[in-house]
């Protein structure tokens, strides 16, 4: 069974995009105990009405829908780590709320992941990916609808069949992890204040436990890239250079967590992740901190299951 985890904040008509895409791609692909999804509102603002929209795509699948409102805003490495605690399947996909699947996403890495037991976390391509310019595979013409995405997906599928990369670090816009990584290594590190560096410290730590990452070259989904930034902006009239440095100081903070954890003789100011240290933080022989990170409690007072 595949666990869809889906954590969203704000950002409405991407969340109904996504959703409606989950519905199109699963409907193709399997039968409705193959898959279970987790769909995690942090705190959005009740305007948006993210559980409503949840509430109804439960309404629309036999699957089972585990809906999950934060009842304060807990950001990203909370809802992935409370995503994962919560999956039940042997491979949990994890999707950005700015994504939308396809079949052939879905099935492309599913059939990389068996390739090799050593492969647990396969992620695929789409015209935007974060730290890796080498994946980012525009359509040649605009897009209309989710019929012309799904055609284009199925064209990479075929171009690159199961070719794949091996990838140095993790960026969680859209991954699929096997359940033996969770057994070995536990879950993302909620210490993140605002969730950034939780996914490269998640993939180090998946490197260093003798795992490798992929990246299926046949895999392809849309993604709109900082759809919740770009949300923001729009709904709340703010120029997108004032959300983008704030997002920066957030980053900045979120990269002195990871500095600490690591190594605090990095650079006191984050640049770029090509300049972290990756290599020798994954062959340094130990650390000071057990990497096994332990799942977040299901039960908790800041949680409302729905």
């Amino acid at each position: 069974m595949i666990s869809v985890v889906i954590p969203v904040r704000n950002a409405r008509q991407f969340t109904v995009n996504c959703l409606h895409s989950l519905l199109y791609t699963f409907r193709q692909l399997s039968s409705p105990s193959d898959v279970e999804y987790i769909l995690i509102d942090d705190n959005s603002d009740p305007e948006q009405g993210i559980c409503d929209l949840f509430q109804e795509f439960r309404r629309q699948t036999p699957s089972p829908v585990k809906i999950v409102r934060f009842k304060q805003r807990r950001w990203y490495a909370w809802g992935c780590a409370y995503g994962f605690a919560s999956a039940k399947g042997s491979l949990v996909l994890f999707l950005s709320h700015d994504v939308v699947l396809t079949p052939d996403y879905v099935r492309t890495v599913t059939q990389v992941a068996g390739l090799d037991d050593t492969f647990g976390i396969i992620r695929g391509t789409a015209q935007y990916v974060d730290c890796f310019p080498q994946y980012q595979v525009p359509p040649p013409l605009p897009t209309r609808d989710i019929e012309d995405l799904t055609n284009f997906a199925a064209y990479v599928a075929r171009y690159h069949g199961l070719a794949h990369a091996e990838d140095p670090l993790l960026t969680g816009d859209a991954m699929l992890i096997k359940r033996s990584v969770f057994q070995k290594i536990g879950s993302f590190d909620t210490r993140f204040p605002y969730g950034y560096f939780a996914d490269i410290d998640f993939g180090l730590r998946t490197l260093r436990a003798g795992f490798k990452m992929v990246c299926a070259k046949g895999a392809w989904l849309h993604h709109e890239g900082a759809g919740a930034y770009k949300d923001e902006s729009a709904t709340k009239k703010i120029d997108y250079a004032l959300v983008h440095a704030e997002r920066m100081k957030n980053v900045q903070a979120c990269y002195e967590t990871f500095r600490q954890k690591w190594d605090p003789s990095m650079p006191p100011t984050y640049t770029n992740v090509y300049e972290l240290p990756l290599v020798s933080l994954r062959c340094a022989p130990s650390v000071g901190f057990d990497e096994f990170q332990p799942f977040v409690p299901l039960e908790d007072p800041l949680v409302e299951l729905l």
